[in-house]
C-alpha cells in the first residue's frame, strides 16, 4: 500500500509532509529517508511497556543487536537494517559497545512529551523493499501513576501493535504494587483510554521475559523452542556458520504459532490472574498473541558484569508485528448482509473535532442519529478524523460530546486502512486537508460527505460528487434518515 500520510516520529502527527520534512507540529526535521521510505511502505509504529525491571530495555537492546546482524541468517534477500535518525544510529553504537563489555543496561528514563523512538528501516527482511520501523519505549514508571500516563498519549494513539513485556518471576517474587499479570493490564488499559488511546481493535504481543526464570513451569516444547533458537547472539556467530540455518518465514512463523498457543493456554491455567486477563483482552476485541524469551540469560555479578550473555528467541516480537502490519484496527468489523442479497458492506463514520463542529455536530446529537441511521448497512466503526482507531468499540454508539483534544483535518490515516469496499460518510464544518489526495480515487463511489454550508469542494469550482448540506431547519433524526438513504441505498 502507497500512501502520503506519514506520522512524524517524534510528536506523532499524521500529515503530508508535501514540501521538505519539517513537521508542521513540533518544528523537527524529519529524517528525508523515513518520508521517502514510509510513501512506498505503510511504517510499522510499535509501543513497548512494562513495568521497571521486568526486562523491556535488556529485550529492546538484544533486539537492536540481532537486526544489526540479520543480514547474516537472510543472505539470499540480502537484508540489512538501517538507522534513519542520528539518535537511532548512536543506540546501535552504543549496544554494540555495551555488549561487547558485558555491560548492563540501564532502565528507560520517563521522557514525556517530545519522544525519542528507534527509527530504523528493516530492508528486504519479511518485506520485498524497505519497511520503516518506529519503536518507542515508554519508560515503566509512567505506567505507576495512570494521570502521567497523558504525556504519553501520542505514541499510544499512533501504534498499531503493543508490546506488553511481562516478567511472571518478577511478578510473584518481588515486592510490586502489582500481583498478578490481571492488573498489569488493567493499569495500561485504564492509561490507555485516560490519554483517549482507544485499546479496541489493536495487536497485543504479550511478551514474557526472564524465560531462564521459569525452567520448573513452563512445558517441555517451550523450553526446547527457547534453547534450539538457532540465532541467539547473531553478533558473535560467523556467517559461514550459518548457512544452513537461513531464515526460512513460513517455518519460523509455524513454529512461533505452535508457542503461541501453549502459551495462551499456559496464561489461562498456569499464571496468576492469567484467565481474567486473556478475557479482558477479548473483551477489548484485542488481537492477542504471545511470545517468550530471555535477553541475557544469567544474572548480572555485584559489579554489573554479565556472567554470560545468551539472547534467546528475541527477534520473535518483531517477526509478529511484522506479519499483522497489514491489519488494520477493525479486525472484528463483521460485514453484515444489507438489502442486496449477497452484498455485504463496511462502515465507517468520520467525524470533525474543530471548535466549530461542537455545536453544528454534537450540540444536535448527529453522532448518535447517524450512527443509528448508517447501522442498516452494517456494523459500524465511528472516529475523530486525523485519528487512527475507533473511538468505541465497533458497533456501539458513540457519544454526543466533543472529544477534549481538537485532532488534525485528515481523513488519509483512516482511509489508508480501510478495504476498499468500504462505505465512509464523513461528516465536517472545516476543510480537509489531504481530501484532494482522493479527488480522483475509488472513493469518490463509496465516501459522502455532510457539511454545514455549501456544497463541499475539493478544489474550486470541483465539488465532491457525494456531498449533502446539512438542513437546520429539519429534525435531526428525520433529516439523518434521509442523508443515508439519499447518499449510499439510492446511489447504488
Amino acid at each position: 500500500m502507497i500512501t502520503s500520510r506519514i506520522a512524524c516520529p517524534y510528536c506523532c502527527t499524521v500529515q503530508t509532509f508535501p514540501e521538505g520534512n519539517q513537521c508542521r507540529e513540533c518544528g523537527l526535521e524529519v529524517p528525508e529517508k523515513y518520508i521517502r521510505y514510509a510513501r512506498e511502505q505503510a511504517p510499522v509504529y510499535l509501543s513497548v511497556v512494562g513495568m521497571t525491571a521486568h526486562g523491556k530495555t535488556t529485550l529492546l537492546n538484544s533486539l537492536t543487536l540481532a537486526l544489526d546482524n540479520i543480514g547474516k541468517i537472510a543472505r539470499k534477500q540480502r537484508a540489512y537494517v538501517e538507522a534513519l535518525d542520528d539518535f537511532t544510529l548512536a543506540k546501535f553504537q552504543d549496544i554494540r559497545g555495551q555488549t561487547a563489555e558485558r555491560e548492563q543496561t540501564t532502565s528507560t528514563i520517563p521522557n514525556p512529551g517530545l519522544q525519542q523512538p528507534l527509527v530504523l528501516s528493516l530492508n528486504k527482511f519479511m518485506s520485498e523493499g524497505r519497511q520503516p520501523v518506529v519503536i518507542y519505549d515508554l519508560a515503566g514508571e509512567a505506567f505507576s501513576d495512570r494521570a502521567e500516563i497523558q504525556e504519553y498519549a501520542a505514541p499510544l494513539k499512533l501504534a498499531q501493535t503493543i508490546w506488553f513485556i511481562v516478567s511472571l518471576h518478577d511478578l510473584e517474587h518481588e515486592n510490586t504494587a502489582y500481583s498478578s499479570i490481571a492488573d498489569l493490564f488493567n493499569v495500561y488499559i485504564t492509561g490507555m483510554e485516560r490519554a483517549e488511546a482507544n485499546p479496541h481493535g489493536r495487536n497485543l504481543h504479550v511478551i514474557y521475559t526472564k524465560a531462564d526464570k521459569l525452567t520448573n513451569q513452563l512445558d517441555q516444547e517451550t523450553l526446547e523452542y527457547l534453547r534450539e533458537d538457532p540465532y541467539t547472539n547473531l553478533a558473535e556467530q560467523n556467517p559461514r556458520e550459518l548457512i544452513d540455518r537461513q531464515f526460512d518465514e513460513e517455518d519460523y512463523v509455524y513454529q512461533m504459532e505452535q508457542v503461541d498457543n501453549r502459551l495462551l493456554e499456559y496464561t489461562e491455567f498456569d499464571v496468576t490472574g492469567g484467565t481474567t486477563f486473556v478475557n479482558m483482552a477479548q473483551d477489548y476485541q484485542m488481537a492477542l498473541s504471545f511470545s517468550i524469551n530471555t535477553a541475557i540469560g544469567r544474572d548480572h555479578t555485584p559489579n554489573n558484569r554479565m556472567i554470560d550473555y545468551r539472547a534467546y528467541r528475541v527477534i520473535d516480537p518483531l517477526v509478529w508485528a511484522l506479519r499483522k502490519k497489514t491489519d488494520d484496527f477493525m479486525p472484528n468489523l463483521r460485514p453484515v448482509e444489507v438489502d442486496k442479497p449477497g452484498y455485504m458492506s463496511q462502515v465507517a463514520l468520520i467525524l470533525d473535532t474543530g471548535f466549530s463542529s461542537k455545536n453544528k455536530i454534537y450540540g444536535l446529537e448527529l453522532p448518535s442519529h447517524l450512527f443509528t441511521a448508517l447501522s442498516g448497512l452494517g456494523e459500524v466503526a465511528t472516529y475523530y478524523i486525523g485519528t487512527l482507531s475507533p473511538m468505541t468499540q465497533i458497533g456501539y454508539e458513540p457519544a454526543n460530546h466533543p472529544p477534549t483534544v481538537e485532532y488534525p483535518p485528515l481523513i488519509g490515516p483512516i482511509l489508508d486502512q480501510l478495504h476498499e469496499y468500504s462505505y465512509i460518510l464523513l461528516v465536517t464544518s472545516q476543510t480537509i486537508v489531504d481530501l484532494i489526495d482522493y479527488h480522483s480515487s475509488e472513493w469518490h463511489e463509496r465516501m459522502a460527505i455532510v457539511t454545514f454550508e455549501t456544497i463541499y469542494e475539493v478544489r474550486r469550482n470541483d465539488a465532491w460528487p457525494k456531498a449533502h448540506v446539512f438542513d437546520r431547519t429539519r429534525t435531526p433524526v428525520e433529516q439523518c434518515k434521509d442523508i443515508v438513504d439519499k447518499l449510499f441505498y439510492k446511489s447504488r
